[in-house]
This record gives C-alpha cells, sequence and structure tokens, in this order.
C-alpha cells in the first residue's frame, strides 16, 4: 500500500499535468478548422502542456504545500492567458461572412465557422448562381429561414455565436417580409 506522502506526491503531478494539458490543447479549436488539423494540433497542444506541467512539477517537487500551490496558480494563469491572447489575436483577423454577418472567417478561401457558407469565389463560375447577390440571397433563406409565420425574424441577434461577434456594420440583403413569402412558396 502507498503510503500518504507518495499519494500526493500523485496528486500534486497529476495537477501539474492536467492543468496546461487540458487548457492548451483548447487552442486545437483556434488553429484548425478540419477534424484531422484538430486532432493533430489537439496532440501537440497537449503534448507542450505536458512537458511543460512535468517540468515545472520536477522542478518543485521537493518543496512546500505552499510553493507547489503558487506553481500551479501561475502555470494555470499563465496557460488561461496563452489560450485568451491567441484567441483574441485570431478573431481581430476574421472576416465578415456576408451571408450571416458573423466575423468567422479567416481567410477569402474559408468556410463560415456560423453558417457553414463556402464563399462566393468557390461558386461564381459554377453558373448555378448568375450574380453573387442571388447566392447570398439562397443561403441567408436557409440560414435564416423559419418554420412557421409566427416564428420571428431577427437578423441581429443573438450578438455572439460560438464565440463569434455579429458584426455592427453588416447588412441583410434579404427582409424578413422575404423569408416569410418564401415560407408561403414551400
Amino acid at each position: 500500500m502507498p503510503d500518504k506522502t507518495d499519494r500526493k506526491e500523485q496528486i500534486w503531478l497529476t495537477l501539474f499535468l492536467l492543468v496546461p494539458v487540458l487548457i492548451l490543447v483548447r487552442l486545437s479549436d483556434i488553429f484548425a478548422e478540419s477534424n484531422t488539423g484538430k486532432f493533430f494540433f489537439a496532440g501537440l497542444f497537449g503534448a507542450i502542456g505536458g512537458l511543460l506541467g512535468f517540468g515545472l512539477y520536477h522542478f518543485v517537487k521537493a518543496s512546500s504545500f505552499l510553493k507547489k500551490s503558487i506553481t500551479l496558480t501561475i502555470l494555470l494563469l499563465v496557460s488561461i492567458s496563452i489560450l485568451y491572447l491567441v484567441s483574441e489575436s485570431k478573431k481581430s483577423n476574421l472576416l465578415t461572412c456576408e451571408v450571416c454577418g458573423y466575423k468567422s472567417i479567416n481567410s477569402k478561401d474559408s468556410i463560415c465557422q456560423v453558417c457553414e457558407t463556402k464563399p462566393w469565389e468557390r461558386f461564381k463560375n459554377w453558373k448555378a448562381f448568375e450574380v453573387k447577390r442571388d447566392y447570398i440571397e439562397y443561403n441567408q433563406l436557409l440560414f435564416f429561414g423559419i418554420d412557421s409565420l409566427n416564428q420571428k425574424i431577427d437578423f441581429y441577434s443573438p450578438q455572439t455565436i460560438k464565440t463569434f461577434d455579429k458584426d455592427n456594420n453588416w447588412k441583410p440583403i434579404l427582409t424578413a417580409e422575404k423569408i416569410r413569402e418564401d415560407f408561403l412558396l414551400e
């Protein structure tokens, strides 16, 4: 049976490993769009977090409870700060989706992370839509479509979806009347 000291050290090691791993793994959502990319980045950032935690644990292993607690708290704060700073820097580079109005597109070739609409540039040569306006209208009908005539149509709410903010300068091409008219035609 392990003694109390070994058990306490196992708990400390577990905390030092889990805190940075669980927080830094979340960076995979920021750096990758595909599941394969997220899996790769989750492994990479998890390994970095694990190595950081393991190294810090061995650095303070023989220290007092207070020193271990302070080090673990600093590790937690640094991990959260890294996650926050990277997330904010990525947000500032986002483009506004012309369909849903959220700042949720990483680049011109990327899919909107809210409404999952592909950019017009991918469809302009397909002849499915004559002009960009038709493409945007079609996708806005899909995104803002209603299930009943009594349903409220609000193009500007919620202000945030999946951490993506609505662009206050965005205006929909469709009107609520056009969406209701389309519902009646179905």
